[in-house]
């Protein structure tokens, strides 16, 4: 049967309508964008109180491959830091960097297992979305896996592992050779009642070399001979954790308590934290109020600083003190909430510290 060639046009934007379609199905874009004015304050007659004003900016998308596969990418705002994504306003209104957080393929080959390689969300789980051993913000670059068994006699158990890069290097001078961060996670779920659930696990993260190996951006705490270029780090790190933690509801209201130990098994001294936490209330629907409190200390070596959170002390280990939250939902999408820092660290005569955010939030 002859076709018209007046057709063909026809043809090609009824093709390209479905190929849109078909696009628009398979891609999910997420956006975010906070607003934060902070203050930090330390106790030093050298080091005056410091005010300003944040911003951080993402936007991605996940697009499905195949029933099996998907693939994301995401550009934030900020640095090369490696646990922030703010990027402070002033400088003489400058343009502001915006770079890859995320670029990653997940692999579902069957049902409980899930396979994710490139640079990604931090597949390790943090019980209350503590800080303790990672910052909210880290991206791991590597290979990584989860299992998700379904329920076994009332238990539900999640398996988290994988490697990662820190560092790579052709080098084979200890202080400047590649490094590799390789960990295992398990953590056991189950239910009392309905309403009482109850959570335990552990994990291992061994960093390979970084004795005596240079400081990797900042020693956030961790101890070091030497200063500056030169500093290397005084121990190697393969933290432990402990996790446990209660959920269940009081007058209706969602509640939790928690804790998050860590040892590191290869430093001789300072090698021990932990964290206590509690919340109340969930946030979620316009109206809906939360909070959230937490006491930790962690030594130098507790574990390896550079993950752990960059807001609490100043993003540096050897401190302690206390952290509270409190969260409101101003409608669909948007949050504002206020969170304050109070530090010190661990010497008899140690400095203290008070940072206090307030952040309105967007997603969408």
């Amino acid at each position: 049967m002859a076709i018209s060639i007046r057709a063909f046009p026809l043809l090609f934007l009824a093709s390209t309508a479905f190929a849109e379609a078909d696009w628009s199905e398979r891609m999910k874009l997420k956006n975010d964008f906070r607003f934060r004015t902070e203050l930090l304050d330390q106790d030093s007659d050298s080091t005056p109180p410091n005010f300003r004003q944040r911003l951080r900016a993402r936007l991605g998308g996940v697009f499905q491959v195949n029933d099996q596969v998907e693939s994301g990418l995401t550009l934030a705002s900020g640095s090369d830091d490696p646990t922030s994504t703010n990027q402070t306003l002033g400088d003489g209104s400058s343009t502001k960097s915006f770079s890859l957080d995320e670029a990653f393929a997940k692999w579902r080959p069957s049902e409980p297992w899930t396979v994710t390689l490139g640079k990604m969300k931090n597949v390790f789980y943090s019980i209350g979305g503590n800080q303790l051993i990672w910052d909210s913000d880290l991206r791991p670059e590597g290979v990584f896996f989860k299992y998700q068994s379904g329920d076994i006699e009332g238990v539900k158990l999640t398996v988290n592992g994988g490697s990662s890069w820190v560092v790579q290097s052709s080098s084979s001078s200890t202080a400047d050779e590649s490094v590799l961060l390789n960990g295992l996670q398990v953590i056991a779920e189950t239910e009392f009642c309905e309403s009482l659930k109850f959570e335990v696990g552990s994990g291992i993260y061994d960093y390979s070399s970084l004795k005596d190996h240079k400081v990797i951006y900042r020693a956030a705490g961790n101890s070091v001979t030497g200063s500056g270029s030169s500093a290397t780090y005084n121990s190697d790190f393969q933290p432990m954790e402990l996790l446990a933690g209660l959920k269940s509801k009081v007058l209706g209201l969602p509640y939790s308590v928690f804790f998050n130990g860590v040892k590191n098994l290869k430093a001789s001294r300072d090698s021990e934290g932990y964290l206590l936490g509690a919340s109340l209330g969930e946030s979620r629907n316009p109206g809906d109020l939360s909070g959230l409190v937490s006491y930790r200390r962690t030594e130098m070596d507790s574990t390896f600083g550079l993950y752990s959170e960059s807001d609490f002390n100043n993003g540096n280990l050897g401190s302690r003190g206390w952290m509270g939250q409190l969260t409101y939902v101003l409608g669909q999408n948007a949050k504002l909430a206020w969170t304050s820092f109070w530090t010190q660290t661990n010497e008899t005569t140690g400095n203290r510290g008070h940072r206090n955010q307030l952040d309105v939030s967007f997603q969408f």
